[in-house]
């Protein structure tokens, strides 16, 4: 039994994306965050991020947050997985060759945090690391789906060639947008991933520069980022597991922006506070209630069947979620997203 959340976020919670995504200084929408302290009209000095839940080190291996790595790690496309046409990043262009080649021209004179130069040989590391090491959420992207069997560097010293087991036409659509290409010089020297304890370095827009389990993270602007300076210098991440105390602390303006999603019981709250306002989203991720087929009676065909057509999914919408999201009636995947899209071929 499964239903999708479909949730209203707090204003500023949307204003996250934006804030963090929006690099050089002509970005104006930025201005409009509530921060305590600002700069000139087109920058802010630090913004206020309450997290839900320590994810380490930003160690891919070990914990991972999506939104958070990107500020560290680029990836050769941006800006995720499954758009039409993503944006090159740290490739410049990716050109499908034949059925199950493609190649890949990396862009010049990118840095790493730590001041070495990014190359190509960070982006074959990368791509023969998650495919030859230990599994991360990355993995099945370059060893399964698709199964990328041999990447070389062209004599330009900039161009890969990536052959693949079959044909991958959606290379540059998800796997070149899904995964963080890694600092060689530091990885290579890296015996158990899932034991590295370091600070992430990466080319992105922050730099993380303090972590504190369980009480915060500090990211600073990479001021020589090559898509631009990032529009807020200083990012403040305390860790707040506490939704509640989460929710107190937005109110009271001891942080900028939640990352923990309204609960739908909160929503008149927030919506008769003149101090913030309201934005619809549709957020594709679901709810899923999984039974043991192996013991009984779930184990009878015939009765799951029959329990699953007594079950008023949309009654359990509008109690347990007070209507804030769309009932599960297709099952997986989400409705909206690109693999059930009706319009698809």
């Amino acid at each position: 039994m499964k239903f999708n959340k479909n949730w209203l976020f707090v204003l500023l919670t949307m204003a996250l994306s934006f804030a963090l995504a929006a690099c050089g200084s002509s970005d104006k929408d930025v201005k409009e965050s509530s921060t305590e302290s600002k700069g000139s009209d087109s920058t802010i000095e630090n913004l206020t991020i309450g997290l839900k839940s320590d994810v380490g080190p930003l160690n891919i291996y070990t914990g991972n947050l999506d939104w958070l790595t990107d500020m560290v790690y680029d990836k050769l496309f941006s800006p995720s997985p499954y758009v039409d046409e993503p944006t090159p990043w740290l490739a410049e262009s990716a050109t499908q060759i034949d059925e199950d080649t493609w190649e890949v021209v990396v862009r010049d004179g990118i840095k790493w945090h730590d001041g070495e130069d990014f190359t190509a040989e960070d982006v074959k590391f990368t791509y023969e690391y998650y495919r030859d090491g230990p599994a991360n959420r990355h993995t099945h992207h370059v060893s399964d789906v698709p199964k990328i069997d041999e990447i070389n560097i062209q004599e330009d010293g900039k161009t890969l060639t990536f052959e693949c087991g079959y044909a991958c036409p959606s290379l540059k659509i998800i796997t070149f947008a899904d995964l963080p290409i890694l600092p060689k010089h530091i990885w290579e020297n890296v015996e158990n991933p899932r034991k590295y304890a370091d600070l992430a370095i990466g080319t992105g827009p922050y730099k993380l520069t303090e972590y504190v389990a369980d009480r915060h993270y500090v990211l600073e602007a990479n001021v020589d980022y090559f898509m631009g300076e990032p529009t807020v210098k200083k990012l403040t991440l305390p860790i707040i597991p506490d939704a509640t105390a989460m929710f107190n602390a937005l109110k009271s303006g001891q942080i900028d922006v939640s990352s923990r999603t309204v609960p739908a019981e909160l929503i008149s709250t927030f919506s008769s506070d003149d101090n913030f306002k309201l934005a619809s989203a549709t957020n594709l991720s679901i709810v899923q209630f999984g039974l043991n087929y192996e013991i009984a009676p779930f184990s009878n065909e015939v009765f799951r069947q029959a329990m699953s057509l007594s079950i008023d999914r949309q009654a359990i919408v509008d109690t347990v979620l007070l209507g804030q999201s769309r009932a599960g009636e297709k099952g997986y995947p989400h409705p909206d997203s690109p693999w059930t899209n009706p319009e698809l071929s």
